[in-house]
């Protein structure tokens, strides 16, 4: 505890990676969040853990399927690869502040996980220009995946991509 509101946001940054409410203000930060009770509850998981991920992969299938039909390039991986579906990543026409807004319009949450870019950080050390990262963060998003989806979100998710892709 401190009432110290500089330090308060340091803290609370470097427990969360680093990042606080700027992310272009990030600093070295830590995943240090599990405790016990956690660890506990996820070693018990570890048990449906195969059901969770075949959950995940058709869930993720069937996204990229539509992904595909419109013509926008999906995240990919090199044959014999398993995945966990941490993320969906997507690489869209418009830029991905305006795709993520449309996607909102359509209830569902993209998020740019990936920007900006580490070589703008303040605190990355000075690199030289990197262009075609820019342009392909610029351009990608993730859209939701996670271990329980109905089939009512599934749709969702679907309908906005195709509503999207019609409108660019």
């Amino acid at each position: 505890t401190t009432d110290n509101l500089r330090l308060f946001e340091a803290c609370c940054a470097l427990r969360a990676h680093g990042l606080g409410h700027d992310h272009i203000q990030a600093r070295t930060g830590y995943n240090a969040k599990m405790d016990e009770l956690s660890a506990a509850v996820a070693l018990h998981g570890l048990a449906r853990l195969p059901d969770v991920l075949a959950r995940r992969a058709g869930y993720a299938h069937r996204i990229r399927e539509v992904i595909t039909s419109v013509g926008w390039t999906r995240q990919t991986f090199p044959k014999n690869t398993v995945t966990n579906g941490q993320n969906l990543g997507v690489i869209t026409p418009l830029a991905a502040s305006e795709t993520r807004a449309r996607f909102a319009r359509h209830g569902v949450e993209a998020r740019q996980y990936f920007h900006p870019p580490m070589h703008l950080l303040r605190r990355a050390p000075k690199t030289p220009a990197l262009p075609a990262t820019e342009r392909l963060v610029s351009h990608h998003l993730c859209l939701p995946l996670h271990s329980r989806m109905s089939n009512e979100v599934l749709q969702r998710i679907e309908s906005a991509v195709r509503h999207i892709a019609d409108d660019t």
